[in-house]
């Protein structure tokens, strides 16, 4: 009897508790959407990155692809998504896009 019990009460204790959310399907899309621009930004970081990357090819992402995809895309959708807490976190981006310029001497 004692070890009936005591099975039940894992059990519940396991799966009684468990508060999965539940997240809208438009905060799903949104979050799909977030992975898409993620994945870009992460190409971007990588092309500059590599050492064998051209300096045109570094200036192009700098200077064109990696605003653009930043203010028009990644922005929006973070600022959707994130907690206000955590907005200074986007910022963290832009000194690494910043660290790049100065590294490789490109201005825009």
């Amino acid at each position: 009897m004692e070890t009936v019990s005591f099975i039940c009460l894992l059990t519940l204790s396991i799966f009684g508790c468990d508060n999965s959310e539940q997240i809208s399907p438009e905060r799903q899309h949104l979050i799909e959407k977030f992975q898409e621009v993620d994945l870009k930004m992460t190409v971007y970081l990588a092309t500059l990155a590599g050492p064998s990357t051209p300096l045109e090819e570094r200036k192009k992402v700098i200077c064109e692809d990696f605003p653009v995809t930043y203010e028009q895309e990644y922005l929006p959708i973070y600022l959707k998504l994130a907690d206000p807490k955590d907005l200074n976190t986007s910022k963290d981006l832009q000194k690494t896009i910043d660290s790049y310029k100065a590294r490789y001497n490109i201005d825009c």
